[in-house]
């Protein structure tokens, strides 16, 4: 992508509103994009990564095999 198509694009200011909410609200958006539903623990570790600098999580064993 050059210069010239990022200036074409427009609403750009939405656009920085709509990704910045996305990344801060990870959880939604995985929910709404992939139309999969997450359990409150997996909505809170996601929320966490999109907001965290650093991040571990420590979780059982079995965890990741939830779905």
């Amino acid at each position: 992508m050059t210069i010239t198509q990022i200036r074409d694009i427009r609403n750009v200011k939405l656009w920085a509103r709509q990704i910045f909410f996305w990344r801060t609200h990870l959880d939604i958006f995985i929910e709404s994009y992939f139309k999969i539903k997450l359990k409150d623990t997996q909505k809170v570790v996601a929320r966490e990564f999109g907001n965290a600098d650093t991040l571990m999580v420590v979780k059982s064993r079995g965890y990741g095999k939830t779905w």
